[in-house]
């Protein structure tokens, strides 16, 4: 990489660690590195292109917030995967979200039955702890790949039609809405992140530790009922999420 080193403009109004950026991402774009190669160590770039490693771990973290390469413990950097983020939306089901990015959508598992209510799920759906509801647990997948862990509740009157029918490759909420007449109307979303349990990592295919972005969704319907809370348990840098806002707070565009 030490010709990518040549021109780093110190006297440049543009910051140091953003043109190394830009040289890490010209490698990249010129195909020097392909998914899963490691990139130079925080040494190695400190050593080829002459600054600090504040200045080299400035440039790594924005790639890392970008998704475009993320960090293993004790091994380095690495190139993900040439996945584009999606926005945080909570009426968009995820078939909907990967088809607008031109992705194909899958469902590599899936299973369907009554639970008994814990106290945070029964919370969310407004019904008595331990009350049975409809769990419907899937393993979410785009272009092949597993992106997210699922987990969502339904009270009875909105979940027993998919006992019988289940809901295949498609979308929950278009299914909710054609077959049954459950129309959701908004939803609530919260976005935390921990570390993966071996099943989560096994299924997303990461080296563990590693951290997974968690989704806590409740959909709700015309008249402010819950239909559903979902939990999602996302690859991060298969999926990542983002949003734009406007100076005002208010969502403007999304991309």
């Amino acid at each position: 990489m030490k010709e990518a080193a040549q021109g780093l403009q110190r006297q440049s109004s543009v910051p140091l660690y953003r043109q190394l950026k830009e040289r890490i991402v010209a490698r990249i774009q010129a195909d020097e590195l392909r998914p899963h190669d490691r990139l130079p160590s925080e040494r190695e770039l400190i050593e080829t292109f002459g600054v600090s490693r504040i200045t080299v771990r400035q440039a790594l973290t924005e790639l890392m917030h970008e998704g475009r390469i993320y960090s293993a413990p004790g091994k380095g950097f690495f190139l993900s995967e040439a996945w584009a983020p999606v926005e945080l939306n909570g009426l968009l089901s995820f078939t909907e979200l990967a088809r607008k990015h031109h992705r194909q959508p899958g469902t590599s598992a899936q299973l369907v039955k009554l639970s008994p209510s814990d106290d945070a799920v029964a919370a969310a759906l407004r019904v008595t702890p331990g009350e049975p509801v409809v769990r419907l647990h899937r393993v979410r997948t785009l272009d092949g790949s597993a992106v997210l862990v699922e987990n969502a509740f339904l009270p009875m009157p909105v979940g027993a039609g998919l006992l019988d029918s289940g809901v295949g490759d498609g979308s929950l909420f278009a299914t909710l809405t054609q077959r049954f007449g459950f129309r959701p109307a908004r939803s609530t979303s919260l976005v935390t992140a921990r570390l993966a349990d071996d099943g989560e990592a096994q299924i997303l295919d990461l080296a563990t530790p590693a951290a997974v972005l968690v989704v806590e969704q409740i959909t709700f319907d015309a008249s402010g009922a819950p239909m559903c809370v979902t939990y999602s348990a996302q690859h991060p840098h298969r999926f990542p999420l983002t949003v734009t806002d406007t100076a005002d707070g208010l969502i403007k565009e999304i991309r």
